[in-house]
């Protein structure tokens, strides 16, 4: 069934309000989506990154603070190394009774290198 040519223009004159209304309405809210929607590595600084190591080594934070900075590359170059470093101390010292990120040994090399973050960040 086709339209006439008629009912192609009354359909538009229908639905272009409802379109403007609609694109009008979401206008204020595109900073947020585009906030919302940020692809890509996150931001840290050289303090944010050693309070997040510092914080998962003395058992506070939140449950995904740690996973968070582990599981995505970060933007700096130098903190994405000492992400990587971090993912690594896992396997080089693994908790001696399976239960945990790793070993006490490992919990110092983590603590160096949250040290070593604060060193660089001033």
């Amino acid at each position: 069934m086709e339209l006439s040519e008629f009912s192609k223009a009354v359909l538009k004159l229908v639905l272009l309000p409802f379109v403007l209304l609609a694109v009008l309405l979401s206008l204020p809210f595109i900073p947020l989506f585009n906030r919302l929607s940020r692809h890509g590595p996150p931001r840290y600084t050289c303090v944010q990154a050693a309070e997040v190591i510092e914080t998962f080594c003395y058992g506070g934070g939140g449950d995904y603070d740690w996973d968070d900075f582990v599981s995505r590359d970060i933007r700096d170059e130098y903190l994405e190394t000492v992400r990587q470093r971090c993912l690594q101390v896992r396997d080089d010292y693994p908790p001696p009774d399976g239960r945990g990120w790793c070993s006490k040994d490992g919990v110092d090399v983590l603590l160096s290198y949250a040290e070593e973050c604060r060193r660089h960040g001033v």
